[in-house]
C-alpha cells in the first residue's frame, strides 16, 4: 500500500540537499553563484523525466529480444533457460536501458550550463557543479520510487541512490573539469602555432579526458544497477558494501580535491609550460589570459597599426599645441648649435657627413671603372 505524504517526499529530499550544502562549503577557494547551482540542481531533477520514458523504450526492446529465453511465472519473476541468457539481460538492462541514458543527460545538462559559464574558474568548480546535478537527478528519482513503491522500501533505495548518484557526480566532475582545461590548451596551442610562436602540438589530446569523463559514470551506474537488480543474498550484501564504500570514496575524494584546488589559468599555464618550453612566461601569460578573456594573442605589428600611428603622429604634429610649441624648439635648438661644445663637434660631425655623402660617389667610380 502507498503512503505517499509531504513528510515522507521530504526524507527523499533532505539527504541529498544535505549533501550538495556539505560540497558548497568545502568549496573554500570561491563560492559558486546560489542561482547556478539550484539551477543544476533542478535540470538534474527535470532530467529524470526523460530518461524515464526513455528506459522503458529501451527495456521494452529488450524484453521482446529476450522473450523466447525465458519464461514468466504468476508472480511475475522470470526464469531463463540459462545463466548466461539471465546475465546478458540483466546487463542490457542496467547499461542499456538505465545507466547509458541517465549519464548521457547528466552530462548534456553540465556542459550546456556550465562549459562557457565565468564562474568555472578554478578545478574544484566542476565537481561542485557535477554533484548538484547528480544529486537533483537523485532527488527526483526517490520521489518517483515513493509514489510507486511502499514507504518501507524508501530507506534501502534512498541510501543506494544517493551514494551512487554522488560517486558519480564526483568522477564526472573530476574528469570533466580535465577535459574543459586540456581543450582549452589545445586550442591555445592552435592559435600559438597559427601565429609562429610555435611549430608543434605537442600538448596530449583532450579526448581521452572527455571518454573518461562519460564512460566511468556510465560503468558506475551500470554496476549499481545490475548489482541491485541479482536478487539474492550474496549480492545483496555486496550491493550495501558497495553503498557504503562508495560512499567513503566520495567523501574522501571530495576532501582531497577541495585541498588540491587552484585557479584554472594557473593549471592552464603549466600544461602550456610543460608542452612548449621554448615559450618564455611572458608569452604563456598573455596567450593564457587572451584565451580566457575572450581575445585573440598577440600577433607581430602589422602594415595597418603602423599606417594607424603614423595618422596618430601626424594629428600631433599638426595640433594646435604642436604648432604652440615649434617656436620654442626651434630657440632651444639654435641655443644647443650656437653652444661651445656644439661648435667642438661640428668639425667632427660635417667629416662624418662628407665621409657619408663620399661613399654613393665612390661606388659609382668602381662602376664606370668595371664597364
Amino acid at each position: 500500500m502507498n503512503h505517499f505524504s509531504f513528510e515522507s517526499a521530504l526524507i527523499g529530499v533532505l539527504p541529498a540537499v544535505a549533501l550538495c550544502v556539505y560540497v558548497f562549503f568545502k568549496d573554500k577557494a570561491e563560492k559558486e553563484p546560489l542561482g547556478l547551482l539550484c539551477a543544476l540542481f533542478g535540470l538534474g531533477a527535470v532530467a529524470f523525466v526523460p530518461s524515464i520514458f526513455c528506459e522503458q523504450l529501451i527495456l521494452k526492446l529488450i524484453h521482446g529480444w529476450f522473450e523466447p529465453y525465458f519464461t514468466l511465472s504468476s508472480e511475475g519473476l522470470k526464469t531463463f533457460a540459462s545463466p548466461s541468457a539471465e546475465i546478458l539481460y540483466l546487463s542490457l538492462c542496467a547499461f542499456s536501458g538505465f545507466a547509458i541514458i541517465r549519464i548521457c543527460l547528466l552530462w548534456t545538462a553540465l556542459v550546456l550550463v556550465t562549459r562557457k559559464n565565468k564562474s568555472f574558474n578554478y578545478l574544484f568548480d566542476g565537481v561542485v557543479y557535477s554533484v548538484f546535478v547528480s544529486l537533483g537527478f537523485a532527488v527526483a528519482e526517490n520521489v518517483y520510487f515513493l509514489i510507486q513503491n511502499d514507504f518501507d522500501l524508501l530507506l534501502p533505495k534512498l541510501i543506494s541512490s544517493i551514494s551512487c548518484q554522488m560517486l558519480v557526480g564526483v568522477v564526472m566532475g573530476y574528469f570533466y573539469t580535465m577535459w574543459n582545461m586540456r581543450f582549452t590548451a589545445n586550442r591555445i596551442e592552435s592559435k600559438l602555432i597559427k601565429i609562429g610562436l610555435v611549430k608543434s602540438d605537442n600538448i596530449k589530446s583532450s579526448a581521452p579526458w572527455l571518454i573518461a569523463s562519460i564512460s566511468l559514470p556510465i560503468l558506475i551506474s551500470g554496476i549499481y544497477a545490475l548489482a541491485g537488480a541479482k536478487e539474492t543474498d550474496a549480492v545483496s550484501m555486496l550491493f550495501y558494501f558497495l553503498v557504503f564504500f562508495v560512499f567513503g570514496i566520495s567523501f574522501a575524494s571530495i576532501r582531497q580535491m577541495a585541498s588540491l584546488d587552484g585557479k584554472n589559468t594557473r593549471y592552464l599555464y603549466r600544461l602550456i609550460a610543460k608542452g612548449h618550453p621554448e615559450l618564455t612566461p611572458a608569452q604563456i601569460q598573455q596567450a593564457v589570459e587572451a584565451e580566457t578573456d575572450g581575445d585573440a594573442p598577440a600577433e607581430a605589428e602589422t602594415s595597418e597599426d603602423v599606417s594607424t600611428e603614423a595618422e596618430a603622429r601626424e594629428r600631433v604634429i599638426s595640433s594646435p599645441e604642436a604648432s604652440k610649441d615649434a617656436p620654442a624648439e626651434a630657440e632651444a635648438r639654435e641655443r644647443v648649435i650656437s653652444s661651445p661644445e656644439a661648435s667642438e663637434n661640428a668639425p667632427t660631425e660635417a667629416k662624418a657627413s662628407k665621409a657619408e655623402s663620399a661613399e654613393p660617389a665612390n661606388a659609382r667610380i668602381e662602376e664606370a671603372d668595371n664597364r
